[in-house]
């Protein structure tokens, strides 16, 4: 991660939210969340997408608004197995749309 931040660094000012998209396998670890929080949500604004259910309790969302972090709002596909809260837990939303065919409406 501190390479990654080391070069998005020449982004400066473009440089707006990163997502962390976690891979549907990983179960909710909330020692390690907090340990990478604790570290980097005061180097970046961060948006976490959590792919596997274990992850949306309360101690969870309690984690990212401690840390000013936003749970991703990602629009569900079919086949997908979890779906996050509507919640807002940082100062912004990060919103995630997949799909790829919208009417203006």
């Amino acid at each position: 991660m501190r390479r990654f931040l080391d070069a998005a660094a020449v982004l400066e000012a473009k440089l707006a939210t990163l997502l962390v998209q976690l891979p549907p396998f990983l179960r909710k670890d909330s020692s390690a969340l907090e340990a990478f929080l604790a570290t980097y949500s005061s180097q970046a604004r961060l948006a976490f997408e959590f792919r596997h259910a274990s992850w949306f309790s309360d101690e969870i969302l309690e984690l990212l608004q401690k840390h000013r972090a936003a749970l991703a709002v990602v629009e569900k596909e079919e086949g997908d197995s979890a779906e996050a809260p509507r919640q807002a837990t940082g100062p912004f939303v990060y919103m995630r749309l997949r799909k790829g065919n919208y009417s203006n409406a």
